[in-house]
């Protein structure tokens, strides 16, 4: 059965990951200047995170 509101929760903090990424990575690309790489890992484990717990959910 799903829960609704934590399949919400969930859809809900993968936008802000996504608007943050977009705002925030060319800023970390500007102010580092090479380590966009380390970002964009970061990124991914964040996704892979809440795309888990958003199944976990299901």
């Amino acid at each position: 059965m799903v829960d609704l509101e934590e399949l919400i929760g969930g859809i809900i903090a993968l936008f802000i990951i996504i608007i943050s990424i977009v705002i925030i990575l060319p800023a970390i690309g500007e102010a580092t200047g090479a380590n966009l790489t380390w970002a964009i890992i970061a990124f991914i484990i964040l996704a892979i995170g809440v795309i888990a717990s958003i199944l976990k959910g299901l």
